[in-house]
């Protein structure tokens, strides 16, 4: 039987408690889940970060 892979890779990160319910109440009020919170920053970051110019 072939092995199937997986589409998603899972991360486990930590937060501070503070800001892990900043962002579950934001993730409530956007009617996504934390997820989809956490992808659309990366997203986010990553196309902001990708328009600087490299200071290396």
């Amino acid at each position: 039987m072939k092995a199937i892979s997986r589409m998603c890779r899972t991360f486990t990160v930590s937060f501070p408690s503070d800001l892990a319910s900043q962002a579950e109440r934001l993730a409530k009020q956007e009617i996504r889940t934390t997820s989809e919170l956490f992808w659309e920053a990366f997203r986010t970051y990553r196309a902001n970060s990708c328009a600087r110019p490299s200071t290396n």
